[in-house]
Order: C-alpha cells, then sequence, then structure tokens
C-alpha cells in the first residue's frame, strides 16, 4: 500500500509562500493534479512526486510512504485469569506471522506470561516504563527470535502502576497517545496487545486505543454472565468506537462508546 502525506506537501508549499500555479509552471505538474493531490483525491505517480519534492526543497521520504501498512490494533480482555488472553495473542501473531505480516506484541500484564513465550528477558525498556513517562512507544520495541514478530516486554513492577496512572491528566488515553506513531508509521499490520486480568485503568487505555477486542470465553453460563458484565462495563468507558468479539465461539458486534 502507498501512502502520500498530502497534508504535509500542502503546509511545506505553504511555508513558503508558493501558489499552487506557481508550483505548477516550476515544476511542470499539471496544476489539477496539484489540486487533487493536496486535497487527497489523487495519489499521482512517483515521477510527479519527485518534481513537486524537488522544487521545495523537501525530503520525498518525509511525504512518500511506498511500503506502508494500515495498522490494526487488536487486545485480549478478561478480568479473569486463565482463560487464555496470552495463549490467543501468542497464537494469532505466530499465525499472521506465518502468512508474512508484520506483527508487534505488547505484553499489558505484569505477570510477563507473553514476554516469556517469546523468550524475552527483563528490559528497563518495558511497556509499563513507557506509559509511565508517557514516551513515544516506537523507542520501546524490541525483536525477537521469531521472524516477522517485534515485541514490547511488560515487567513486573507495572503491578502498581494504576496508582500511578489515577494522577495524571487524561490518564485513560496515555497508550492510545503514545502508541500512535507506531500506527501512523505505518510498518506493521496488526498490533496485538496482551492485558492483565482486571478491568483496570491500564486495560481501560489498551481497549481506547484497540480497533478489535477479543474476549476468550468458554460457552458456559456462568462465563457468558461474566463476559456481558465485561463488554457493558468496558463499553462504558470507552472513548472511541471498536468492534468486540469473543473466542471460543466468535460473535462480533460494534461497541456503543
Amino acid at each position: 500500500m502507498v501512502k502520500l502525506d498530502y497534508a504535509r506537501l500542502k503546509n511545506i508549499r505553504l511555508e513558503q509562500d508558493i501558489t499552487q500555479k506557481e508550483l505548477a509552471t516550476a515544476t511542470g505538474v499539471n496544476l489539477s493534479t496539484i489540486k487533487q493531490i493536496e486535497t487527497g483525491r489523487s495519489a499521482t505517480d512517483l515521477e510527479n512526486i519527485e518534481k513537486l519534492c524537488a522544487y521545495l526543497e523537501v525530503d520525498i521520504n518525509e511525504i512518500y510512504h511506498p511500503d506502508y501498512h494500515d495498522t490494526k490494533v487488536l487486545c485480549m480482555l478478561n478480568n479473569k485469569g486463565g482463560c487464555g488472553k496470552t495463549s490467543l495473542c501468542s497464537g494469532i501473531a505466530t499465525s499472521m506471522a506465518e502468512l508474512g505480516l508484520r506483527i508487534l506484541v505488547i505484553d499489558g500484564d505484569g505477570q510477563r506470561n507473553l514476554s516469556s513465550s517469546f523468550d524475552m528477558p527483563r528490559s528497563e525498556k518495558n511497556f509499563g516504563a513507557a506509559v509511565l513517562a508517557e514516551q513515544d512507544l516506537n523507542g520501546y520495541i524490541q525483536p525477537t527470535k521469531f521472524e516477522n514478530i517485534d515485541i514490547i516486554v511488560a515487567d513486573v513492577s507495572m503491578g502498581t502502576l494504576d496508582m500511578a496512572l489515577f494522577t495524571k491528566i487524561s490518564r485513560e488515553n496515555i497508550v492510545r497517545s503514545i502508541l500512535r506513531p507506531v500506527v501512523e508509521r505505518g510498518y506493521y499490520d496488526y498490533i496485538l496487545i496482551d492485558t492483565n486480568p482486571n478491568l483496570s485503568l491500564l486495560n481501560f487505555n489498551i481497549v481506547n486505543a484497540s480497533n478489535y477486542v477479543l474476549i476468550p470465553a468458554q460457552p458456559a453460563s456462568w462465563t457468558a454472565w461474566r463476559w456481558c458484565c465485561n463488554l457493558s462495563r468496558v463499553s462504558n468507558r470507552t472513548t472511541r468506537p471498536c468492534r468486540w468479539a469473543a473466542s471460543s465461539s466468535i460473535a462480533t458486534m460494534p461497541a456503543t462508546a
């Protein structure tokens, strides 16, 4: 997939106080083509982009991304432990990677089971540290020994993370904010996030950053009741729409956030 940052291109032209007509005359690119590019209605061809970048003296790599991936974020959620969240996360990641997709897994549980399943040691560059510092998660990504799978590890210190988050401004959107640069970079096909077995503030953060939520559940009456409780509580707190699904018996529905 090719991505052209047309807004960036337009801003550079305006910063240099160059009109669209002047740009067309100087580069030989049709005026209507420039208008279409700047409004996102046309990706045009690489030759035209090269001409525009050369005249505006901008690195083409800033605005033209020929290998862009429309990254989607998927998390595993259930406030019950031992229901298969980590197994589901690692299994989906491995299966997708075998298909040639680029995957980033994020361990959001201080027990570090997902990190251990990919044979990753403890690190100061962990998910909890990034959340506390509110830093771009790109700087916390580590490669695994498995092809097409990178990881952001967890740490046991994350057990007290909720207490630190409670005093922060816009505390339920911190993960969404620090994950945004990774998504916008367009390197990964999917980002898979494992959560801790609680209805914690960190988990609300993760759901707010996700496009899809998977709730592992056994097809039993009490489990179904608990699944509905999870869905109701978290949906009422999320700040963005996402899709929900329960595994064993998959049923997808839109969230009403």
